[in-house]
Parts: C-alpha cells; sequence; structure tokens
C-alpha cells in the first residue's frame, strides 16, 4: 500500500494486477464513475477494461507487479505458509 501511495504522487492512478486479470488494488486522486461503471465483474477482463477507461480519461497509470487476489475458496492456496497461524487459527 505504501508503494502505491507514493506512485500516486507522480500519476492519477495506480493499479495492482491480479493474476486473474482483476485488480488486487486501484487508487486515484480523483473518481470517474466510468471506471466501474458497466463491467463484468469477476472475469478476466476487469483489469484491461479498467486500464482501457483510465487511458481514455487522459489519466497516467503507474502499475505495480500483480498480486494473487484472495476472492475465492481456490484463492486460498496462495496464501503464504503459515499465515493463519500468525494470526490465531
Amino acid at each position: 500500500i505504501q508503494d502505491a501511495a507514493q506512485k500516486l504522487e507522480q500519476s492519477d492512478t495506480v493499479m495492482i494486477p491480479a493474476s486473474d486479470g482483476g485488480y488486487v488494488l486501484l487508487g486515484f486522486k480523483r473518481a470517474h464513475t466510468s471506471l466501474f461503471s458497466n463491467i463484468e465483474w469477476s472475469t478476466a477482463s476487469v483489469a484491461a477494461v479498467t486500464r482501457q477507461r483510465i487511458k481514455a480519461l487522459g489519466w497516467t497509470l503507474a502499475l505495480l507487479d500483480p498480486l494473487h487476489d484472495i476472492d475465492e475458496p481456490a484463492d486460498l492456496k496462495h496464501l503464504p505458509v503459515g499465515w493463519l497461524a500468525k494470526i490465531g487459527y
């Protein structure tokens, strides 16, 4: 999150893409409804469509390295080893 916040100092938007085609984080200096309207959520095209819309707005975009997002039960395999034990489970 700190890296993303630093990137926003030089860019209009920042994105951490997800390995499944979505995104883990999207930050921006100002909002626009077109970024979230009429998107097929939970599909492999979410990040690409969002990047196209950012470009169409004329905004700059800083991309950070992709990460795995954990939004489906099958994604739990991407949690770091021992993570559940560290939080008391």
